[in-house]
């Protein structure tokens, strides 16, 4: 019998709840180098056909004009996955204060929202450092 959307073993995942998973879950595959599928999927809670449902899809994430040396490179080998960040990804970010303050503000909405699955919080760590080099609380960000 096939799993069906009425089945209960098939969950149905929001693209922001995907999104905000896989910002956690690249990194920390990029971190490990190779870990195996398994470890990866109980870390995060997440079933073996989702992580590699998202992960195909990272792998189409870049900057234009979206040539592999530009591309997210995902590897599966045997049991165990890599990722590895294109090398535009290494050089530091220069946000304006506008888009700081934009990062800010969603970053804020993300972790009030609950989808950070992190303890402690990363992106919450992040974007009180950024908020300080602001001049401002991250709580004012989203009352903007």
């Amino acid at each position: 019998m096939s799993e069906t959307a009425t089945s209960p073993t098939v969950r149905r995942r929001s693209a922001a709840n995907r999104v905000g998973q896989m910002l956690s879950i690249v990194p920390w595959i990029a971190a490990h180098d190779g870990p195996r599928v398994d470890d990866v999927c109980q870390r995060f809670g997440i079933g073996r056909g989702e992580l590699i449902d998202d992960l195909n899809v990272v792998q189409f994430v870049g900057l234009p004009p979206y040539t592999p040396d530009m591309l997210i490179d995902v590897t599966f080998e045997g049991d165990r996955v890599w990722v590895r960040f294109a090398e535009v990804f290494a050089r530091p970010l220069r946000l304006s204060p506008d888009q700081a303050l934009a990062l800010v503000a969603a970053g804020s909405a993300l972790v009030a929202s609950g989808e950070d699955p992190a303890e402690p919080s990363p992106l919450a760590s992040g974007l009180a450092k950024l908020a300080d080099l602001l001049g401002i609380d991250p709580a004012d960000a989203i009352a903007i």
